[in-house]
Formats: structure tokens, C-alpha cells, sequence
């Protein structure tokens, strides 16, 4: 089996192609990102899990625990973060695009995919 990329993926969407929900599935099964290079002290998708899961931060209130998780998403999506996600932890834009989309290609696909994908933290 070759290797799907996230391009591949939206194209699919974006030209509402019938192989979509199986290339989707296949990239979300088996993306593999390659080990990248960061200075300590980079936030991280892990430094980001320890930290929601760290007894510190469970005595928060439940609105500023929020927040936090926020500010700290947004802050590795951004475009200037200095170690971007990996490209399987973006998915969640192609589910948002499905079900901003109204017509019977998205809402198929999307309950297709919401059938049959794996969950761990999300839909990485």
C-alpha cells in the first residue's frame, strides 16, 4: 500500500472523489510522522497532555482548565509554532469541513467515517 498524504485526502474531499472516506481512513490509520529535531523547552503535543493530566492543573477551576487547553491548542496549530503537529493530528478540519457541508456526499462520508475510524485522542 503506497502512502496517502494529507493533500491527497483534502483533494478527495474537494472534488467530492468516492475513494475520499477510504483514503481518509487509511491516512488515519496509518500516517507515521517523521521523528523531528526540538530544542527543550518546545511545547509539544506530549508537554500538552502532561500538562492537562498533571494534578496542578486538574485544581483549576473547570474554566480556566479550559482555557488553558485552548490557549495551548491554538498555540501548537499556529502557523509560527516552532514544532508544527503532525499532519494526522489536523484531521478534525476535514470532519468540521464535512459537517459544514450540507450535502449528501459530506454527511455520508462523514457518518461513514465516524463508523469505522479509530479514536485516541481525537481522531489522530
Amino acid at each position: 500500500m503506497h502512502c496517502v498524504t494529507l493533500e491527497q485526502v483534502q483533494e478527495a474531499l474537494d472534488s467530492k472523489d468516492s475513494d475520499f472516506v477510504t483514503l481518509f481512513l487509511s491516512f488515519q490509520m496509518h500516517y507515521l510522522p517523521e521523528e523531528q529535531p526540538y530544542r527543550e523547552g518546545v511545547p509539544t503535543f506530549g508537554t500538552f497532555l502532561e500538562t492537562i493530566q498533571s494534578p496542578s492543573f486538574r485544581k483549576l477551576e473547570s474554566e480556566e482548565q479550559m482555557l488553558q487547553r485552548v490557549a495551548a491548542l491554538e498555540a501548537l496549530e499556529s502557523e509560527d509554532a516552532e514544532l508544527p503537529l503532525p499532519d494526522n493530528f489536523v484531521l478534525y478540519r476535514l470532519l468540521l469541513q464535512l459537517w459544514e457541508n450540507a450535502d449528501v456526499f459530506s454527511r455520508q462520508s462523514l457518518q461513514q467515517i465516524l463508523r469505522t475510524m479509530s479514536y485516541e485522542y481525537g481522531v489522530w
